[in-house]
């Protein structure tokens, strides 16, 4: 099961059970509007006690794997929220979320003006092309706001997906995370290649029946630097 942002609990599972109860009880009534035979009426009258208890157990099922998968995404997605979910592109306004850093003409707002790059098309056409971009650059160079303002460009209706920590690629794959029309966004090689997260992440998405829609976008500073 691939799942992006699981459905509030709550409002809408007693909703459905509601409208099951109500299903089951619009048969037993027709069925005795109708005269059914004796058999048919006792089908329905089962009916309306044995679907509101399955259908609660279902639906109780269904709900608790959801709460599974939330405490997943809250510890392991930075920028998730069990109200929106995984944001999109388009609508991350602070940028130091992505490691962007902040000065005093700067605070890491989204719609600060951007100082183009050399490298900016360049960028934009491997972004187009490759599943997998590795951003290489001195400390505080701009690579971050580099590839944040490439992948608003290219991007801004995908979902932007930020593993937290190390453990959070083999966390995220192992519940389910859907990758399909998404930006993986990590902010250093090395933190990733820890604990075989990035691999088994590339290998994922190198499956037949993976996302083709899924681009990973790395920034990594120069050794040393």
């Amino acid at each position: 099961m691939r799942i992006t942002r699981p459905p509030e609990r709550g409002s809408s599972g007693t909703l459905w059970l509601i409208l099951l109860v109500g299903a089951a009880v619009g048969v037993w009534l027709l069925a005795q509007h109708f005269r059914a035979t004796i058999v048919l009426r006792a089908a329905a009258a089962a009916a309306t006690i044995v679907i509101p208890i399955l259908a609660n157990q279902f639906i109780t099922g269904f709900f608790t794997r959801d709460d599974e998968l939330t405490k997943v995404f809250l510890q392991h997605l930075r920028c998730y929220s069990r109200r929106r979910g995984i944001p999109r592109v388009r609508d991350i306004r602070d940028l130091t979320s992505l490691g962007v850093t902040t000065s005093r003409d700067y605070r890491g707002d989204a719609s600060s003006p951007y100082v183009k790059r050399d490298k900016d098309k360049e960028l934009a056409a491997f972004l187009g092309e490759y599943t997998f971009v590795l951003i290489i650059g001195d400390s505080k160079a701009g690579k971050s706001r580099m590839g944040a303002n490439a992948m608003r460009d290219k991007f801004p209706g995908r979902n932007l997906i930020i593993p937290d920590t190390s453990d959070s690629l083999p966390a995220l794959l192992e519940a389910g995370l859907d990758f399909a029309n998404s930006v993986i966004w990590l902010d250093e090689l090395q933190l990733y290649l820890e604990k075989n997260g990035l691999q088994r992440l590339l290998d994922y998405l190198a499956r037949e029946d993976s996302p083709r829609d899924a681009t990973v976008l790395v920034r990594q500073p120069h050794l040393g630097s």
